[in-house]
């Protein structure tokens, strides 16, 4: 029986990986041509744009669940719950940078290799609230289901300007 695994690569790309069992045949990777989105829970989904052959058997959307964090160099990160766990990786990165923020959201902008030499840039914005967490550090909560919340915290430090 083959496995199916998927995975982010270092464009923000969704990637099939399949492996045959134990053969020692190859291993096949695909990108999928699509875009991640967040849904109104503040949860992953990749949205597919060109289908793939019909043999191949993938959904249109893929709904990504888990908990969010930050990675050293301020990258998103999701961190899939264990029932995802059959055909996805332990964690999703997405690097991008902090665009904007508001009181009750931060955009995140991913940029994702089309082509060789074709880019593009879309936005992720996830929904929450800002706040100081017990060593003084920036950190915003993002609203889940049922009042849980993950947390995303900043370090660095505090400037404050000539009007304090």
């Amino acid at each position: 029986m083959q496995r199916i695994r998927y995975e982010v690569d270092p464009f923000n790309r969704l990637i099939i990986d399949k492996r045959a069992k134990k053969s020692g045949l190859p291993k096949f990777r695909k990108v999928i041509d699509g875009r991640f989105k967040i849904d109104g829970k503040n949860e992953l989904d990749y949205h597919v744009k060109a289908p793939l052959e019909e043999s191949e058997h993938i959904p249109h959307q893929f709904k990504i669940k888990g908990r969010w964090s930050l990675t050293d160099d301020h990258d998103l990160r999701l961190t899939i719950e264990k029932s995802g766990r059959e055909t996805f990786g332990d964690e999703i990165t997405l690097k991008g940078q902090i665009l904007d923020v508001n009181e009750n959201s931060l955009l995140f902008a991913v940029t994702t290799r089309q082509d060789k030499n074709k880019y593009s840039t879309y936005l992720l914005r996830l929904g929450g609230s800002w706040k100081a967490d017990k060593f003084n550090r920036l950190s915003f909560y993002i609203e889940k289901e049922k009042g849980k919340y993950d947390i995303l915290t900043f370090n660095g430090v505090w400037e404050i300007d000539k009007n304090h």
